[in-house]
């Protein structure tokens, strides 16, 4: 809490005394988009087949508001709300922003500049019980505790520390004997606290993109007398991205968990590799077309090695309405599990099939 006070002043300070001497001028604005989907999945556990349908969407409502002086200082205020077709309601981005064309500070509730990119914005399948693909993103944001960021140029610099009222950490475990993985493996009654960083830079020519960086957040016991648990993650990833007719993107990252139960003894290690290749081109005015393939490798300490291979290929139109899309998306996954040296993997598959509607106000 001290360390958010301080920071409020300071951005406080830094915006009302250059403005105090700056004619300004003040914008606000209110859009947003509503989307809904239809999707079926066919599943492959292995041992048996079976289907999953399903309905969900969402309206967005976005709130903003910016004064700039003319002295090339700005305030900027972003607020999102979500409300699911399931009747829950949430919060997506709220922050509060300030600085100039040479630097700005950030602080709230907000989601930092992706490191790993996947072409269109579509649904992938899932294999049953398939690794989680890592992106870059334990330290992205918009977590239920403090976020803040300090942007230079093509640096960005995200920083998270505060508190959590329940204590669930989550790390992975396995079963030696039967290799069954478990992803959440430490649940306190007593609070957390979270600290971490994730330095990020990004580049751009006429021709190319690249983004890379790194990450690593801790989560540890507010009280350490009742509890030794801990978990610490860090990782990287990096995107490159091409303009060739169209966009063609590789990203790669790498991600790492370590720490300690209730008791102080050591979790299994895990460390997972990801990586993904997409090309998205358009195709007629306002529509595009995309293709990606993507490998997700996880070694959970000397236990086990699995692995999920997926693609998808998406089509998004424009209907000749302005702001109306529709998106049809098919993908594959599928995933390998080698528990045993000298036994066949065991492996499961699924393919997804989606349809989405987009309106943008």
């Amino acid at each position: 809490m001290k360390l958010r006070l301080v920071a409020l002043a300071v951005c406080a300070t830094l915006l009302l005394v250059p403005a105090a001497f700056a004619d300004t001028t003040a914008s606000m604005s209110i859009s947003g988009d509503v989307e809904t989907n239809t999707n079926v999945e066919f599943k492959d556990d292995g041992a048996n087949n079976y289907s999953v349908w399903g309905n969900d969407g969402r309206t967005h409502i976005k709130f903003e508001g910016r004064v700039e002086g003319d002295n090339g200082w700005f305030g900027y205020a972003k607020g999102d709300a979500m409300i699911a077709t399931s009747g829950t309601t949430g919060v997506d981005d709220s922050f509060v922003e300030f600085g100039n064309e040479s630097f700005s500070f950030l602080i709230g509730r907000w989601e930092a500049t992706s490191l790993f990119g996947k072409g269109q914005d579509t649904f992938i399948t899932s294999a049953p019980g398939a690794p989680s693909r890592y992106q870059g993103d334990y330290a992205r944001g918009r977590l239920p505790i403090n976020n803040m960021a300090l942007k230079i140029g093509g640096l960005e610099l995200g920083i998270i520390v505060g508190g959590l009222d329940e204590g669930t950490i989550y790390g992975v475990s396995t079963d030696p004997d039967t290799g069954v993985t478990t992803p959440g493996v430490i649940t306190l009654d007593a609070a957390l606290n979270a600290y971490g960083a994730r330095p990020l830079y990004k580049v751009s020519t006429d021709m190319m993109t690249v983004t890379v960086g790194g990450e690593f957040l801790a989560y540890v016991p507010q009280n350490t007398d009742e509890s030794d648990a801990e978990l610490n993650r860090f990782g990287g990833a990096a995107t490159a991205e091409f303009n060739l007719g169209g966009t063609l993107g590789v990203s790669l990252a790498y991600g790492a968990t370590t720490g300690k139960d209730e008791a102080g003894e050591d979790l299994l290690d895990s460390n997972t590799l990801s990586s993904m290749l997409y090309y998205t081109m358009p195709v007629g005015e306002g529509h595009s077309l995309g293709f990606a393939g993507g490998y997700t490798m996880l070694d959970v300490d000397t236990y086990t090695e699995d692995s999920m291979f997926e693609g998808y290929i998406s089509f998004k139109q424009q209907l000749p309405v302005e702001g109306l899309f529709v998106s049809y998306a098919g993908s594959y996954a599928g995933a390998s599990f080698d528990h045993d040296e000298g036994t066949d993997p065991d492996d499961t598959s699924s393919f997804g099939v989606r349809v989405r509607m987009n309106y943008d106000f």
